[in-house]
């Protein structure tokens, strides 16, 4: 099995939410996560406890 990091950068109103749940539903084997950041999430120790 391989972990795997994604990140999606968009503006407002590009269809992350939409993209990110479409993949999701094709995740079979894997149990997907979602974080929303912003720039107040400047704690590196967050991403090391994941």
């Amino acid at each position: 099995m391989h972990d795997w990091i994604v990140a999606i950068f968009a503006p407002v109103g590009y269809s992350k939410t939409t993209l990110m749940g479409g993949w999701f539903r094709a995740c079979k084997d894997a149990d997907p996560v979602r974080v929303g950041l912003d720039a107040s999430w400047r704690d590196q120790v967050f991403f090391a406890r994941l």
